[in-house]
């Protein structure tokens, strides 16, 4: 009995020590039976008291494996403070009902491995003919992502009965002047577009069929500015759990927020501070003492949600107004 206790406690801390690994590193899941690498970067800093944006990037067809396209893609996860995974689909296109793998990613990523992801700002972006996929999988509603980026996408033919123009996820195709589908991409985009979907064109001068140049980030930035503007708002509500008694002051707030929490009873209570499109502007901010102060200074003058929760649960949520001073 004592020797499986220790076996337990060994597997569980070993299971915590790989849920905050850092760096790049692998960790297979089965899907369809068959085991699949999936390559991860997490950044340095990462704290698990902080959401994380998630990007899921796909490699393209042939050679270029899963690992060196996760390293190739560092500098942009870093871009934005994501965390990067890379799933490798044996070199082939992901096709039909395998598009499950990619949820399934996302899934391990947060319930297996632990990581705290943002789930309002989880993007997919594939090359070649996985961003082919990328668009046939979002457009599908594989997953909600908040925006997807076909990168130098294989399109060697459109047959419009395959792509579902109604879909409302965001799209930015970035793709080369001198890729062989770059008509192709401007035709599939100006359908969404024609439809009432929602979507960017991001032309690249004189960048051919690959996923590796040097202006290939700051493109691709295009796109999670372009994300960041057309994003649907949350339906936001107010909660207030009448355990505590709650003071938020001053609101209309100016340079500062004071937030008087009543009723804790020694519980950790933390605050962060959101926008209506779900993204933190405020990292989450623990108690020190019963009135405690947030600085908002360099935010912009608007309407965003401050969010009070335990140790366990949220406990209250509040509109908060940002006016210039």
């Amino acid at each position: 009995m004592k020797q499986l206790l220790t076996t337990l406690i060994l597997i569980m801390l070993a299971f915590a020590s790989q849920a905050q690994m850092t760096g790049s590193f692998n960790d297979p899941i089965i899907f369809n039976s068959s085991s699949h690498d999936v390559e991860y970067y997490v950044p340095s800093s990462y704290n698990s008291a902080n959401q994380y944006p998630l990007i899921v990037a796909l490699h393209g067809c042939g050679p270029n494996t899963a690992t060196a396209y996760r390293d190739n893609f560092i500098s942009l996860a870093d871009s934005i403070g994501a965390i990067l995974v890379c799933p490798d689909y044996n070199g082939s296109q992901i096709t039909g009902a395998a598009g499950q793998i990619i949820p399934n990613v996302i899934d391990s990523t947060m319930n297996q491995l632990g990581y705290n992801i943002d789930t309002n700002a989880v993007y997919l972006t594939g090359f070649s003919c996985n961003g082919q996929a990328t668009v046939r999988q979002a457009w599908n509603d594989v997953y909600s992502f908040r925006g997807i980026i076909p990168l130098n996408a294989w399109f060697p033919a459109i047959n419009h009965s395959d792509y579902n123009y109604l879909s409302k996820t965001p799209t930015c195709f970035c793709s080369g002047t001198a890729d062989f589908s770059y008509s192709n991409n401007e035709l599939l985009y100006d359908s969404l577009v024609a439809n009432g979907g929602t979507g960017k064109f991001v032309s690249m001068p004189g960048i051919p069929h690959t996923f590796s140049f040097p202006t290939r980030d700051a493109e691709m930035m295009k796109c999670f500015r372009w994300f960041d503007s057309v994003a649907a708002p949350l339906a936001v509500y107010e909660l207030n759990n009448k355990k505590y008694q709650i003071d938020i002051f001053p609101n209309p707030a100016g340079r500062y927020i004071n937030i008087k929490v009543s009723g804790t009873n020694q519980e950790q209570i933390s605050a962060r501070l959101y926008d209506l499109y779900g993204k933190t502007v405020l990292a989450p901010q623990a108690f020190q003492k019963e009135v405690e102060q947030m600085s908002t200074t360099g935010l912009t003058p608007g309407i965003y949600i401050l969010e009070l929760r335990n140790e366990l649960n949220i406990i209250s949520r509040h509109k908060l107004m940002i006016q210039s001073f």
